[in-house]
This record gives structure tokens, C-alpha cells and sequence, in this order.
């Protein structure tokens, strides 16, 4: 039976963070001293998230999700973006998406057809300015480019390309594996007549691609996650599950990232070391980059903006209360986690590089 001995709040802003320290807004390093946190023999200590808060300080459409690659019969592989931003309606994302394509295949139809006086016309785009997220379309986009004279292109490929984040879930396109251009499409695209291109996604278009945050810490603990929460790419076995440092999982709203406890229990970690004097808190989006930034270990401090501090002396960081409780147990901790048995079918036989563990 488990009993709690003692238990105490650790009230934490990371918004003093600076450039002198290593701490940043998002990844806060947490230096007990005197409050250090200790168990004896018998006790073991749980860290459980009761509260967290931030400002959505950073943009929908990011690093991790507007690239994409536009390959022609005139030029291959020349990588594009979108404009990293909040959209308010799908149809200024496909706007956009519009827009910036339209531009480099002027350019390239202009190098085809040796005309510098062609222009591009924008028409049937859907989902139109009228249609909000809930109304009545499928929330593919589509869009007619019209040239003003002949474009002379004979291939127009979009490419989202894993290796480049995630656009292929925003804008609603196959994804493709690796990063070598090839001859597959993300995209229906068609030519219709040597004036005019269509581009037609293949699935519903969505505003954003991180709808939680993840708050992780340097602690050893018996939790777990799936493969596909520990990178973004190249994941032979994304249902292996290997060791979680994930403390809280926070939805993010249009203003606010918030999270408040109603149990007590949703997100907790029992750890294995009994003296706690140092604690490191970072935050990651689902595939543990950076938020807004990549690749996953860039050095980055800025998630939106043309600063190139935000996460120090900007406006990037978090409020949280995480309850330390000592509890007591029938036996000693190092005890109460045992060795996982392995239940995987036998595909996975010898898959499965990181024991787990579970508590009694």
C-alpha cells in the first residue's frame, strides 16, 4: 500500500532565463540547492504536473511545416515555403500555397517559353474566402493556374518530402521518404492545355500540425512512448515503444498552451534516483523538435518572430507547478520496478533495444 510521507509544490517560471545562463524559456534548467528533494530506503519520489501555462507565442505554420519542393521540366528540385504564420481560414492557406507556387512556375514558364511578358492567373481555388472549418467542403485544395500565353512546361511535380517537416499533413499531400528528388508526386497535377495547370491536394487541408506540446525532463523514469514521439523521420518501427522523458502533454489553443490538473493524476513520473537536485524542463512539439524550429537539435532561440533571441531575452517561455511527493511503499523502489516481459509478436522478435519497466 503506498502512503504518502511528504509533499511539497515547485513553483516554476522560466521567464528570467537569459544568455549568460544555459537555461532557456523552453528548455530550463532547475537548480534545487537547499529544496533538494530526497528518499530513503522504503520511499520513492513521484513528480506529478498539477499546472502549466504559456503564450502561443509561435506561429502555426513554421519551420516544421512549410517546406516543400517543386521540380519542372525547366528546373529541378528548388525548394519553396510558405509563409510562417496563423491562418485564419483554410482558404488563405491555400491562397498562399497558391501563390507562392504560382510564382516559381512563372518563372520557369518564362525560361521555357522565352516570353518575359507571361503572366499567371489564380482561378477556381477552393476552399473559397466564404467557407470556414466547419462548413460545407471536403477542405481539399485545388486551384487553376491560367498562363497568358504558352507555358511550355511538359512536368510539374510538388514534393513533400518528410525530411521537411511536416507539410505534407498541413496542405494535404502523400508524403515521400527520404530526400533524393524522384519522379513521384505528392500532388495530383495535371495539364490540362498548354496554357493552364491544375493542382489538386489529395486530402482534407488542416491550419496547423501541433495540436500538443510536449514537456519533457533529463530525469530517468519508467514511462513510455511510441518511436514516432522521439523523432520525425525514417522511423522503420514507429510502434515500438521505447523510455519516455515526457512529463506533460499541453493542448495548444489559439492564445494560450495551458493545463490544469483535475485529478491529480493525469501526468506523473516515478523516478528511480532517491536525491533530485537539479531538474531539467524542455518543451518539443510531437516529433521532439524545437517548437517552430528544425531540425530537432538546432540551436535556435526563436520559435516565430525576426529576433533571434526569443527564448532568452524574448517572450518564449513557461509557468508550471510540479508536486514532489516521498512515498512510502512495501519495498524499496529499486524493487518495485521489474523487467518487462517481452510480449511482442514474433515479428518484432529482438526488435526491442530499451527494457521496459512496470510497476508492481
Amino acid at each position: 500500500m503506498e502512503k504518502i510521507v511528504s509533499t511539497h509544490n515547485i513553483f516554476l517560471d522560466s521567464n528570467m532565463a537569459n544568455k549568460e545562463s544555459r537555461s532557456r524559456g523552453d528548455d530550463f534548467e532547475v537548480h534545487l540547492n537547499t529544496q533538494a528533494i530526497d528518499a530513503v530506503p522504503g520511499q520513492f519520489i513521484r513528480l506529478t504536473l498539477n499546472d502549466f501555462s504559456m503564450y502561443k507565442n509561435f506561429t502555426d505554420v513554421n519551420a516544421n511545416n512549410s517546406q516543400f519542393v517543386l521540380s519542372t521540366s525547366q528546373t529541378a528540385a528548388f525548394k519553396l515555403a510558405l509563409t510562417h504564420k496563423n491562418y485564419a481560414i483554410l482558404s488563405d492557406l491555400a491562397t498562399d500555397f497558391a501563390n507562392v507556387l504560382s510564382a516559381r512556375l512563372l518563372v520557369d514558364a518564362i525560361a521555357s517559353n522565352g516570353t518575359p511578358s507571361t503572366t499567371v492567373v489564380i482561378s477556381n481555388l477552393t476552399p473559397d474566402a466564404l467557407t470556414n472549418i466547419t462548413g460545407t467542403t471536403d477542405n481539399i485544395i485545388s486551384f487553376l493556374l491560367t498562363f497568358s500565353v504558352a507555358h511550355t512546361l511538359t512536368d510539374v511535380l510538388v514534393q513533400l518530402f518528410e525530411e521537411e517537416g511536416d507539410t505534407f499533413a498541413l496542405l494535404g499531400g502523400d508524403r515521400l521518404y527520404g530526400s533524393t528528388p524522384s519522379a513521384l508526386n505528392s500532388l495530383d497535377i495535371t495539364i490540362p492545355t498548354t496554357t493552364t495547370i491544375q493542382v489538386t491536394c489529395r486530402y482534407p487541408a488542416q491550419r496547423s500540425t501541433t495540436s500538443h506540446i510536449y514537456l519533457r525532463t533529463s530525469l530517468t523514469t519508467g514511462s513510455s512512448e511510441t518511436a514516432s514521439l522521439t523523432q520525425e523521420k525514417d522511423i522503420e518501427t514507429v510502434d515500438e515503444v521505447v523510455y519516455s522523458n515526457i512529463l506533460g502533454k499541453i493542448p495548444v489553443n489559439t492564445e494560450f498552451c495551458t493545463f490544469a490538473s483535475n485529478t491529480g493524476k493525469e501526468y506523473y513520473i516515478d523516478l528511480h534516483q532517491k536525491h533530485i537536485n537539479f531538474l531539467k524542463l524542455y518543451l518539443t512539439d510531437q516529433h521532439n523538435r524545437r517548437i517552430g524550429r528544425r531540425p530537432a537539435n538546432t540551436s535556435s532561440q526563436t520559435a516565430s518572430g525576426t529576433g533571434t533571441a526569443q527564448s532568452t531575452t524574448g517572450n518564449l517561455s513557461f509557468n508550471a507547478v510540479i508536486r514532489a511527493d516521498i512515498i512510502q511503499g512495501r519495498q524499496d523502489k529499486e524493487r518495485i520496478f521489474e523487467p518487462l516481459i517481452q510480449t511482442f509478436p514474433p515479428r518484432f522478435s529482438g526488435v526491442a533495444t530499451m527494457p521496459g519497466v512496470r510497476p508492481i
